[in-house]
């Protein structure tokens, strides 16, 4: 239990620092002007990986698939967590952050947040409570990738 949590921590801290590079070198064309972001994001986070689904009225569905592995074959299961999705401007001319709530059935609820990027296309996880898993992590809006 101590090396993974050794190895989630240094994970951490290598995407933290990545983030940190990525933020203070990010141009004003690249930070989001309308600080909004809806669509169908994949994402990676310190835990594995998955799809979150954001739509124009503030929900959010979020498909988690524990571990990074390649393997066709493994059946890993998908935690399947729904909530809200809002984002506020930090300053007039400053960075767009979010706060996405999400939760299975009736569990207690994840308070995932971070920065949005490239006008709504990129979401940068920074931290999370109640699951380090989902605390530090990158998500692409899908249309992004298909060059749409």
């Amino acid at each position: 239990m101590g090396n993974r949590r050794q190895r989630s921590t240094r994970i951490r801290l290598v995407v933290s620092a990545m983030t940190l590079a990525l933020l203070s070198g990010l141009s004003a064309s690249a930070e989001a002007i309308s600080c909004t972001a809806a669509g169908t994001f994949i994402f990676t986070v310190v835990g594995g990986n998955g799809t979150l689904e954001v739509l124009a009225d503030g929900s959010a569905t979020m498909n988690v698939s524990a571990g990074h592995g390649g393997c066709e074959t493994c059946l890993r299961p998908v935690r399947t967590l729904r909530g809200t999705f809002r984002t506020a401007a930090v300053s007039d001319d400053g960075p767009c952050g979010f706060l996405l709530e999400v939760s299975e059935s009736d569990d207690r609820t994840v308070r995932i947040n971070g920065v949005v990027a490239f006008q709504g296309s990129v979401l940068m996880f920074m931290s999370a409570s109640f699951d380090p898993d989902l605390a530090v992590g990158l998500a692409l809006r899908t249309d992004m990738l298909r060059g749409q």
